[in-house]
C-alpha cells in the first residue's frame, strides 16, 4: 500500500525536478517559470478575518486571526500532464496535492471527493467567506485515483476511490476505502447563462479500531475554535453512505444554486441512522455586466468574468437536520446576506453577516448572529 507522506514527496520532487531554464514572469497569477513544453507557476492563497459575533449560550469569541495561508504551486509537463500542490502554514495541512493525465482525465494523488458542486468550487471564488454547513458535512480531500471526463461538452462523470489523507497520523491501512460518484447534465453554459443538474454518491466501508465518525459542522464560520452547534457527537460506525443532489441556473449578473445532501450511518450495532442537510443561494453582480464563468472540467461555478472594481450581493440559507433515533444532534438553520468587492483579480474583500438559529442544539435553543470581513490576496 502507497504511504500517502511518500506520494505527497514523490510530487514535489517531480516538480523540482523538472528542466526549466529559458525563462520566468511575474504577473497576476504570481511567478511562472517555463521552458519548451514546461511551466511551473507558485502563487498564494491569504486570508484574515476579523469577527464580531452576539453570541447566545454558547460564547463565541470576538477576534482577528488568518483563516487561510497557504502556498500553491500549479504546473503543467508538455501537453498531457498538470499537477499541483498547496500547504497551508496557518493549519499546517497538506490541501491538494496531485497529478493528472489530461487526455485519459486520469488523476493520482490527494483531491477533493467528487461529492457536490459547492464542494468543488475553488475558495477564492465562492460568494460567501465559508461554504454552507451541508457543505462543511460532505466527504473532504483524501489520497487515490479519479477519473473524470467530459463528454459531448455536457456531460461530466467523476468515479473516485480514495484512502486516508497526507494530514492523517495513521496508516493508510487503517482507513476506510471511499468509493465516490458524479454525474453532471449542463446542456448550456455559453458566457452569462448556464444550466446545471447533477448527482453524487459515496460509500465508505470503516475498519474496526478506526471507525468513529461524526457530522456536524460551524455555523459557516471557521475561526479559531469556533464551535460546532450541532453535531451528531462521535458514532462507531459499519459503513456511511453519502448521496446528493445538486442544481445551478446563471442569467447574465444573477446565478442561483442549490443542494441536498443525505447521509446515512450503520453503526457497529446494527443501528442506521440518517442525517441531512440543504442549502439554495443567490449572487448577483452591481454592474450588471459581470457573471460567474462556469468550469465544466470541474461542474462548477468559477471566477467572475470580471475582476476589476467589482461589486457583488449574495444571499443564502442552509439547514442541518443531525437527529435520528437515539441521536439527538439538533437542528440548525442559517441565513446568511453577503457583500464583495473585487478590487481586482489579485485583492478581494468580503463581509457576511450569519444569522444562526440552533433548536434542541447541546444547549437547547440559541440564536447568535456573527458578522464576519475577510481580506483575501491570492495570485
Amino acid at each position: 500500500m502507497i504511504n500517502p507522506w511518500y506520494a505527497g514527496c514523490c510530487l514535489l520532487l517531480s516538480i523540482t525536478c523538472v528542466p526549466l531554464h529559458a525563462g520566468y514572469i511575474f504577473d497576476e497569477n504570481g511567478m511562472t517559470l517555463f521552458d519548451e513544453g514546461y511551466s511551473i507557476n507558485f502563487g498564494a492563497l491569504l486570508q484574515y478575518d476579523i469577527l464580531s459575533a452576539n453570541s447566545d449560550k454558547t460564547p463565541i469569541k470576538d477576534g482577528n486571526d488568518w483563516r487561510d495561508q497557504q502556498i500553491l504551486i500549479r504546473g503543467t509537463i508538455g501537453k498531457n500532464w498538470a499537477l499541483k500542490y498547496n500547504y497551508d502554514f496557518k493549519s499546517h495541512h497538506h490541501k491538494d496535492g496531485w497529478i493528472q493525465y489530461r487526455p485519459f482525465a486520469l488523476m493520482v494523488g490527494q483531491f477533493k471527493s467528487p461529492v457536490g458542486m459547492e464542494n468543488q468550487q475553488i475558495a477564492r471564488w465562492q460568494p460567501f467567506t465559508e461554504p454552507s454547513m451541508m457543505t462543511l458535512t460532505a466527504p473532504g480531500r483524501f489520497f487515490g485515483i479519479k477519473w473524470q471526463p467530459v463528454f459531448a461538452d455536457r456531460i461530466l462523470f467523476a468515479a473516485a476511490l480514495q484512502q486516508a489523507n497526507f494530514n492523517d497520523k495513521h496508516s493508510m491501512g487503517d482507513s476506510p476505502l471511499r468509493t465516490s460518484a458524479r454525474l453532471v447534465y449542463s446542456p448550456v453554459h455559453t458566457l452569462g447563462q448556464l444550466a446545471h443538474l447533477g448527482g453524487s454518491l459515496q460509500f465508505v466501508n470503516y475498519k474496526e479500531g478506526h471507525n468513529k465518525t461524526r457530522i456536524g459542522a460551524v455555523p459557516e464560520v471557521k475561526f479559531g475554535n469556533m464551535p460546532k452547534l450541532t453535531s451528531t457527537g462521535n458514532i462507531n460506525a459499519q459503513s456511511r453512505q453519502t448521496g446528493g443532489l445538486e442544481a445551478a441556473f446563471g442569467s447574465g449578473p444573477l446565478s442561483i444554486s442549490g443542494e441536498y445532501l443525505y447521509h446515512r450511518v450503520r453503526s457497529d450495532q446494527f443501528k442506521s441512522y440518517g442525517f441531512q442537510g440543504a442549502y439554495a443561494q443567490a449572487s448577483y453582480f452591481l454592474d450588471s455586466a459581470t457573471y460567474k464563468i462556469y468550469n465544466m472540467a470541474e461542474g462548477a461555478f468559477d471566477k467572475p468574468s470580471k475582476t476589476n472594481l467589482t461589486w457583488e450581493l449574495s444571499v443564502r440559507a442552509s439547514r442541518l437536520n443531525m437527529e435520528d433515533g437515539d441521536i439527538k444532534g439538533g437542528f440548525q438553520t442559517n441565513y446568511t446576506a453577503g457583500l464583495n468587492f473585487y478590487v481586482n483579480i489579485n485583492l478581494k474583500l468580503s463581509l457576511d453577516y450569519i444569522d444562526s438559529h440552533i433548536e434542541r442544539g447541546p444547549k437547547g435553543d440559541e440564536n447568535p448572529g456573527i458578522i464576519v470581513l475577510r481580506t483575501q490576496i491570492s495570485f
